[in-house]
């Protein structure tokens, strides 16, 4: 009897730890608690950091929003996150396809979904974090956060160790010495500059290169520059993202100006993938991007 008595009171006494336990309580990007009872199974994602996230910890996404383009996935994201339903535009996400899905967590993002936060709080737990002007440091952690709504806070801490040696050791091999660097984007009219508060920004800081400062009134840490602009940073290093073949930069290229730059005196403009930079974030993504930085500038 007394056995009896014993199992049941630790069964139940499991039960209430594993509960304890699988509760977590985390910040969304508004500051607010956000409180989950259980370990996310059914997550649908609003954006490619979030996919990368789970990647990094092997947890699979039942949705995506991929833009209607699963090569808007970089590989190593796209093969871990393999059988994934699209759930369309990152912009504009179909509600009635993440519905069908019945996800028990959506990942959000605060800038392009707030305005249909109700809508997607209607179908499942809901949290808004900030992707599209995240910084680096933003970015790692809203990959802790999601490994923690997952289960997988473990797991995140040791990825995390091996990420931080990873980068390291690229930093050692781009061997930049505090450089003046900025990663831009390049369309047919516009020309964008991306400084210290931004999240590819964050990533030339982490391979050691110096980045331009973030002005007071730049609410994304991105400045739309003219090419008197970019010549008065007297910038040493260029990473270019060209939108379309005849960018601005490219027709940059005979002016005078532009040839007074250093870092095209320096022969150091380098033409980097616009998905990777200008649409990719998380830690894989971090890794490719860092990869790319250190096999243009051998």
């Amino acid at each position: 009897m007394f056995k009896r008595l014993l199992c049941s009171f630790m069964l139940i006494l499991s039960c209430f730890n594993f509960n304890a336990y699988a509760q977590v309580t985390v910040k969304d990007a508004t500051g607010k608690n956000f409180t989950y009872n259980q370990a996310a199974k059914r997550v649908v994602v609003l954006e490619f950091s979030f996919a990368d996230a789970l990647a990094n910890v092997d947890v699979k996404a039942v949705g995506i929003a991929d833009d209607g383009d699963a090569k808007r996935l970089i590989p190593i994201v796209a093969q871990k996150q393999a059988g994934y339903q699209s759930v369309g535009m990152r912009a504009q996400p179909n509600l009635e396809v993440i519905a069908a899905l019945k996800p028990d967590l959506i990942i959000a993002d605060v800038n392009r979904h707030s305005s249909i936060y109700a809508q997607l709080q209607s179908i499942a737990p809901t949290i808004l974090l900030n992707s599209l002007y995240e910084t680096y440091d933003e970015d790692l952690a809203n990959a802790k956060t999601i490994a923690a709504l997952v289960g997988k806070s473990e797991a995140f801490a040791k990825r995390f160790a091996t990420y931080q040696q990873q980068m390291q050791e690229l930093a050692k091999k781009a061997n930049a010495k505090g450089k003046l660097a900025a990663f831009c984007t390049s369309r047919e009219n516009q020309f964008e500059v991306y400084t210290a508060n931004t999240y590819q920004g964050g990533i030339l800081q982490a391979l050691g290169f110096k980045l331009l400062p973030t002005p007071a009134n730049s609410s994304n840490g991105r400045i739309n520059s003219s090419l008197e602009q970019v010549l008065t940073t007297k910038v040493e290093t260029l990473f270019i993202a060209n939108y379309v073949e005849n960018s601005i930069s490219r027709q940059w290229e005979s002016n005078p100006l532009w040839q007074a730059i250093p870092a095209v005196k320096n022969n150091a403009v380098y033409a980097v993938d616009t998905n990777l930079w200008a649409r990719a974030r998380g830690m894989y993504a971090s890794l490719e991007m860092a990869q790319q930085v250190v096999d243009s500038i051998k």
